[in-house]
């Protein structure tokens, strides 16, 4: 199976649907709460302290697209080679 790098990867969301993500991930990290010694001890990483906020922050590569259809997303990144670049962190 073929490794993905997210930092070279635009996850595209629609932008009406963040406020639900932001309540999945809060029930996830709810969820996660049990395991959260032994994920601090492998990782490092405190889920207590975690929010929603923090785990999409971590992934920098999302684009919150406004328009209608994930389609219209695709062609206007790929028309707009700068907006890309950035959402990649290239320059």
């Amino acid at each position: 199976m073929p490794e993905i790098d997210l930092r070279e990867t635009v996850v595209l969301i629609p932008a009406r649907s963040k406020a639900a993500l932001l309540r999945l991930l809060r029930l996830k990290l709810k969820e996660m709460m049990k395991w959260q010694a032994k994920i601090k001890n492998a990782y490092q990483i405190d889920v207590a302290s975690l929010t929603p906020e923090e785990v999409l922050a971590r992934l920098p590569t999302i684009y919150w697209y406004p328009q209608d259809n994930v389609e219209l997303a695709v062609e206007y990144l790929s028309t707009h080679k700068k907006e890309l670049a950035k959402i990649l962190g290239q320059k």
